[in-house]
């Protein structure tokens, strides 16, 4: 049926029994993908109306799939749906320009409520500007295939980082295992996550020992440690550089309230 909502399911959650894809037969089409590098191809063949983020707890690495998506693909609306919840969170769906933000569980009706704002306002627009919109976000056939690929190497960059924290991580290691240069490595990494090596590095660092801080059984030495940070009083003045407070006041802070806290150090700004 050529009215029919094409909706493409990007499928982050960490099983198929944890995903909350809806049977929406007959009401519209909707192609599941779980890999970030087959989102490029999936527009390109599928033509989705919709794009649909599921997350069982929105980790940065994907946060910033769905952010590059939507700077590739600003004309597709992207719905995100997610297990964690926090104000910041809700914050950062706002500023990323998500069309609808939702936590699970979800019912089908929850899925076509904003399946419905987009099918009224394809009723006003006539045939010929829906295909202008159609051709400007289809990518050339170059592009798509040398994106993905780019773009995936970054990914398995930053993976490597958020795995490696307590190692000595440098800018060259890390091109090699992307097997490219350093000075491409470095142009790439700062145009796809919107921040140097370095930079990334360390907020991702700060990100990991502020959530390692909110467990009382760890010493602020061992997560000193264990994100990568040799000497103590220098991990004291980055996170203190970066949060706006010590490490001994946040955790102070957040074992008061009782609160598990989503913390966006904001790489991408």
């Amino acid at each position: 049926m050529d009215d029919e909502v094409v909706l493409l399911w990007v499928d982050f959650s960490s099983s198929v029994k944890n995903s909350q894809l809806p049977d929406a037969k007959g009401l519209c089409q909707i192609h599941r993908i779980t890999k970030s590098e087959d989102i490029a191809k999936s527009i390109s063949s599928k033509k989705p109306d919709m794009i649909c983020f599921e997350f069982d707890y929105a980790e940065s690495g994907h946060l910033l799939v769905l952010t590059q998506t939507k700077v590739d693909y600003p004309s597709i609306p992207i719905i995100m749906l997610t297990d964690q919840h926090s104000e910041d969170l809700a914050v950062w769906a706002l500023r990323a320009r998500v069309w609808d933000y939702f936590v699970k569980p979800i019912t089908i009706d929850d899925l076509l409520r904003p399946l419905k704002k987009l099918l009224i306002l394809r009723e006003r627009q006539s045939r010929t500007p829906r295909e202008m919109v159609r051709k400007k976000i289809q990518t050339p056939e170059a592009n798509i295939v040398s994106q993905p690929r780019t773009t995936k190497a970054i990914f398995k960059a930053q993976s490597y980082i958020e795995s490696h924290l307590g190692e000595r991580l440098s800018e060259k290691s890390l091109a090699e295992l992307c097997d490219m240069s350093p000075f491409h490595f470095s142009r790439t990494f700062k145009k796809v996550c919107g921040v140097t090596f370095r930079d990334f590095v360390i907020k991702t660092r700060i990100k990991k020992a502020a959530e390692l801080l909110i467990n009382p059984n760890l010493s602020i030495t061992e997560i000193s440690y264990e994100v990568g940070f040799q000497d103590l009083s220098n991990f004291s003045r980055t996170f203190r550089r970066y949060t706006g407070k010590s490490p001994s006041i946040h955790r102070d802070k957040h074992l008061n309230w009782h609160e598990n806290i989503f913390i966006d150090i904001a790489i991408n700004q």
